[in-house]
């Protein structure tokens, strides 16, 4: 593994890490700290929903949290084949591990 590949590898962990502390920062909340962190988004899109849907249609507030989990996990995901594949010297390794 040459200098660049271990840096690579290095920043992608680091970043992998700093992820699933934000998710676990994150499931630490309460309630109310959840809520309140999720209207800001969910003031935004309301009135949108409103608009397309109909007054009351869409519960933005479900939308606005599975979209803030997905998202989360799909960043972590993201991270983690990045390390993976920054660990790797040839594709046909890569290849292997999936």
């Amino acid at each position: 593994m040459n200098n660049k590949s271990k840096k690579r590898l290095a920043v992608f962990l680091v970043l992998t890490v700093l992820v699933t502390g934000f998710i676990f920062y994150n499931s630490l909340q309460n309630s109310e700290e959840s809520s309140a962190a999720s209207d800001i988004i969910k003031n935004l899109v309301e009135p949108i929903f409103d608009a397309i849907f109909g007054d009351g249609a869409v519960d933005a507030n479900y939308v606005v949290r599975k979209c803030a989990h997905f998202t989360e996990f799909f960043i972590l995901g993201v991270m983690t084949f990045n390390v993976m594949a920054s660990s790797v010297r040839r594709r046909d390794q890569l290849k292997s591990i999936f």
